[in-house]
């Protein structure tokens, strides 16, 4: 068999593997095949991955950004993201949007500044979960912000969530910040700005250390919003010298009698925590003063 032969056939296998990724046959065999013809595919796969999709359809272009990652076209999927692409019909924005957190995801391949300040600038323009979730395997307190928005958003806010924890302490000043950013009272707050504190308070009481609390964070006991106001409490009662322990731990006896299923559990696991802890203070206390 003669090379234009041989080419000729890998063509046709490429053409047939596409073929069967646009109408979802097979899925798992075509990428496979697509992968075993190497560098042939490329091009027929970066058609694929740029072209339009009206319904909403994106799954082939999805495995498209992912196959090129495999065979290592990171200049493709460069340019898929640098090329400015206008989308304003809202179905075709949703397939848009999936097709780009794929994109995002094998980009990640690549962990190095460029991937890097390339996801960032997508972040700015758009909180996608695959951005973000790309960017928290970083590990760069650069992304703080790109994870800021995120968190505020039901579909970012878990891959907003993982990046957050990965920075660790780091991350503890921004936490507090985002933690008290309640607008004033005339102005109301949003279901999404609740939200997003209460998920700042959730990773701020996963942090270690937690030894001297800010004054920011105990002015939230008394917070309107009573899941923040718990999570606050229950995170400043082991820190507070025992004089201001009496008050925070009036605040979730009154919280234990909530409506809000979730807030009432939350106050009482903290209450039963901090008696643990007293007895155990007590129990090493009286152990010491009996060895004396």
């Amino acid at each position: 068999m003669d090379v234009v032969q041989e080419r000729s056939d890998l063509g046709d296998r490429v053409d047939a593997a596409i073929r069967r990724l646009k109408t979802f046959r097979d899925e798992d065999a075509a990428v496979v095949d697509l992968l075993s013809c190497g560098p042939a595919a490329i091009e027929p796969l970066r058609e694929l991955l740029f072209s339009r999709e009206p319904s909403g359809l994106y799954r082939p272009r999805c495995l498209a950004a992912e196959t090129l990652g495999c065979l290592g076209a990171r200049e493709v999927l460069t340019e898929f993201r640098l090329r400015p692409r206008t989308v304003e019909d809202p179905v075709e924005q949703t397939g848009e949007e999936a097709v780009t957190n794929a994109a995002a995801r094998a980009l990640g391949r690549w962990k190095d500044d460029a991937t890097f300040d390339l996801l960032l600038a997508i972040a700015r323009k758009r909180t996608l979960s695959g951005v973000v979730a790309v960017l928290a395997e970083f590990v760069r307190p650069e992304a703080i912000p790109a994870f800021s928005a995120a968190l505020a958003e039901d579909f970012t806010r878990a891959a907003a969530e993982e990046g957050f924890r990965r920075l660790g302490p780091a991350a503890r000043p921004e936490l507090i910040r985002l933690a008290c950013s309640r607008p004033p009272v005339a102005v109301g707050e949003s279901e999404s700005s609740r939200r997003l504190r209460r998920a700042a308070l959730r990773l701020l009481a996963e942090l270690p250390n937690q030894d001297a609390i800010e004054p920011a964070l105990i002015q939230l006991v008394n917070d309107p919003d009573p899941e923040v106001s718990c999570r606050a409490a229950a995170l400043c009662l082991p820190a507070l010298p025992e004089d201001r322990r009496r008050a925070v731990t009036r605040r979730l006896l009154s919280l234990r009698d909530s409506r809000d299923w979730h807030v009432a559990q939350a106050a009482e696991e903290a209450l039963v925590r901090h008696h643990l802890h007293e007895c155990a203070d007590r129990g090493l206390a009286q152990r010491d003063g009996s060895s004396r």
